[in-house]
């Protein structure tokens, strides 16, 4: 998956991502697929989603850390509502913020350590009934080590 949908002028500047599939147990015990593009490197991270214009309901962007820390993010650039779900390195859910405006420069921050971050399409918390006891089921390449 590559996002198709991005500002024209972005497409010069957009790093490349590889993509994965990811699993969600929202907290229920069944599985909600997730297609990403993970971002691993500084400049992956730095970039995000920025300027992607539209993003299906089962898509998104896994940001993957080397360790568990404190982890902020903001919009700029951003342009459209995102649900961000951050977890710690046993994939545990540690905090979600849900309909992030578009282009705000508001840090929001994990409320404990997190070593990934996941973003998603606006809404796609409460479509999918994601509560705090979910889980991040992550394929082998892109677990700790």
């Amino acid at each position: 998956m590559v996002f198709s949908s991005l500002v024209p002028s972005a497409y010069a500047e957009r790093p490349v991502f590889d993509t994965a599939q990811i699993l969600i147990d929202p907290g229920d015990g069944h599985k909600i697929n997730v297609n990403v593009e993970v971002a691993t490197t500084p400049m992956q991270h730095q970039y995000g989603l920025m300027f992607v214009t539209a993003l299906g309901g089962d898509e998104g962007m896994l940001f993957v850390f080397k360790a568990n820390a404190m982890r902020s993010f903001w919009m700029k650039n951003t342009l459209i509502p995102l649900d961000m779900l951050f977890f710690d390195d046993k994939g545990l859910l540690v905090n979600v913020f849900e309909n992030v405006p578009p282009q705000t420069l508001d840090s929001r921050r994990s409320t404990a350590p997190a070593r990934y971050v996941l973003e998603m399409k606006g809404g796609s918390v409460a479509r999918h009934g994601i509560k705090s006891a979910a889980r991040l089921l992550l394929p082998t390449r892109l677990q700790p080590d």
